[in-house]
Parts: C-alpha cells; sequence; structure tokens
C-alpha cells in the first residue's frame, strides 16, 4: 500500500487539531481538583487531555479507518502498520497547562512505513500551528479569535536558522529538566553562548527550531514517548533541519511494543547537529546523563 495524502486531509487535520485545542482551552485555568482525572509522579491526565483526544481519534478514525492509531490517552487500534498515527492530545500537561505558562501543544502526526510523514503541532493559548507534509515544506499560520474564525494570516514558509559556531548558537532548555541557572550552566557547558530558551512542551520546542529561534535541542530522557517526537520531527525535516537520536542514528517510528525513545532524541538546524552531538558525548558525568550511549560521528 502507497501513501495517499493530499493537501485536503492536511488542512481537515488542522481543523480538527484547532478543534481540539479549543475543547483544551475550556479547562485552562480551571481549579485543579476539578479537572485532573488521574495523576502519577511522572504523568497527569485532565479532563482537558480526555476531550482532545476524543475529538482527535473521531477524526481519524472516520477518515482512516484502518490506519492505526496511538495516542498518550488510549489504546493502539487499527490494523494497517504502513500508516501509524501519532496523537498526544495535550503535550505539556502537568507543567504547562496545570502549571499555566501557556507553553502546551496538541500534536498529531504520521509515520508511513516508520518514517513521519506528517505533523501537527497547535499551541491554542496563541492560536497558533506549525505544520509539515512530506516533500511540501513547513509552515505556520497564526489563527485569529473565534468571531474571526474564516480569517487567518497567510501562511509562513519556515527555515532554520543558518547557524555553524557553536558559539554562536542558540538552545533550548527544557523547564522541566533544567531548571532555574542549571540549564544556562548547562549551556555553558556545551559551548553554546548565543542564547538560552526555556520551552515547555516537546512540540514546541521542535516548532522553535523549524522557524529559527533557535539552533539546537538535546533531550537524553528515557520518558520522551512516539507521539511527543514524531509531529516536531517531521516540521524540523521539512524546514531543512536534522533529528537523529543522541547516537546520531535514525529515528523509526512504531517498530517497537514500547512507544518509548530509547535513545533520546536531538533536534537542530543541521549545520550543528554532529557538533552539538560531539560535544554532548564529550561533557563530563555532571552534565552526561547518557553515558551509556555513544555516537561515532
Amino acid at each position: 500500500m502507497s501513501l495517499k495524502l493530499k493537501d485536503k486531509h492536511l488542512e481537515d487535520i488542522l481543523g480538527a487539531v484547532i478543534v481540539a485545542g479549543a475543547h483544551v482551552m475550556r479547562f485552562y485555568g480551571r481549579d485543579r481538583e476539578k479537572i485532573v482525572r488521574k495523576e502519577s509522579i511522572s504523568q497527569v491526565q485532565t479532563d482537558a487531555d480526555l476531550a482532545s483526544h476524543k475529538v482527535l481519534t473521531k477524526y481519524l478514525r472516520g477518515a482512516f479507518e484502518t490506519h492505526t492509531i496511538i495516542s498518550e490517552e488510549g489504546e493502539r487500534e487499527g490494523r494497517d502498520n504502513d500508516h501509524i498515527w501519532f496523537i498526544d492530545p495535550l503535550d505539556g500537561t502537568k507543567y504547562d497547562f496545570l502549571g499555566q505558562t501557556g507553553q502546551f501543544s496538541v500534536m498529531v502526526g504520521m509515520a508511513y512505513k516508520h518514517e513521519p510523514v506528517l505533523g501537527v503541532v497547535y499551541q491554542p493559548t496563541l492560536q497558533r500551528a506549525w505544520y509539515a507534509m512530506r516533500g511540501e515544506g513547513a509552515w505556520s499560520k497564526e489563527f485569529m479569535h473565534a468571531k474571526d474564525s474564516g480569517r487567518m494570516q497567510r501562511p509562513l514558509h519556515l527555515r532554520v536558522h543558518p547557524q555553524s559556531s557553536m558559539r554562536a548558537a542558540r538552545i533550548i532548555i527544557s523547564r522541566r529538566h533544567l531548571p532555574n541557572e542549571k540549564g544556562y550552566q548547562f549551556a555553558k557547558a556545551l559551548g553554546v553562548f548565543g542564547g538560552v530558551e526555556r520551552v515547555g512542551s516537546f512540540g514546541i520546542k521542535a516548532a522553535y527550531i523549524a522557524e529559527g529561534r533557535s539552533d539546537v535541542y538535546i533531550n537524553w530522557s528515557r520518558d520522551v514517548s512516539e507521539w511527543d517526537a514524531v509531529p516536531g520531527h517531521i516540521i524540523v525535516e521539512e524546514a531543512q533541519g536534522k533529528v537523529t537520536d543522541l547516537r546520531g542514528e535514525k529515528l523509526e517510528y512504531g517498530r517497537r511494543d514500547s512507544s518509548k525513545l530509547p535513545a533520546g532524541i536531538s533536534l537542530s538546524n543541521g549545520d550543528l547537529h554532529e557538533k552539538a552531538l560531539r560535544a554532548y558525548h564529550n561533557l563530563p558525568k555532571e552534565w552526561n546523563p547518557r553515558p551509556d550511549l555513544h555516537t561515532n560521528i
């Protein structure tokens, strides 16, 4: 079976993601105890997650009834493993949605034969979407308020920032993994002095790389899931950036029983990719929590 996606499919998926984002915003700012349904040390599930999940899975099941769907909030369903949809109904639930930073997103991505081919990241607080389809480039749109829902700005074509100097590079730091001064200390240890951007949702981190706002992001966590990575992966690549695991190896999706990425993930403008990974692997142990990973680049 070949890949059969059209521009109309992307437009319809954008529409579904925006509707899901509107459902998320119905719960934004409400009292935590009124909307949290499940909570563990690492994960929180809210009414907003479930509402978004319902909208997105309903659309995808109707439009692509044989395709496989994998959502953070549901069981794997579908029988066509060449076409796999990955859904993160609300990326950044605990720290950015409940923490009210505004930097959470709704994400949908698709992998065809284990390679990402479509991705949408939508930030409901800004009503802004970043999206890409293989071979069609990466784009962003800022949608107007509901009363002006028929109007939107012209799409912007995304390109990464052409930077080849690590010293002058700008790096994205996870607010969750490197809080307070630790982020600046990590950047300094890596040899990056061009600036530090603290960002919440993984999808928004990828979007910032794609639009040239930052140059490098390295995530060594064992908690990154495929639904986190697929949408942003294709957006960065279509903006002429590069995405690999921390060994510098190609990422494939939907092959393993586990949804977790075993060797982390690195996103960059492409020019800095190998330099950034070499610098990371040369860091002292206090800044390199994954000494189990090695690279030959």
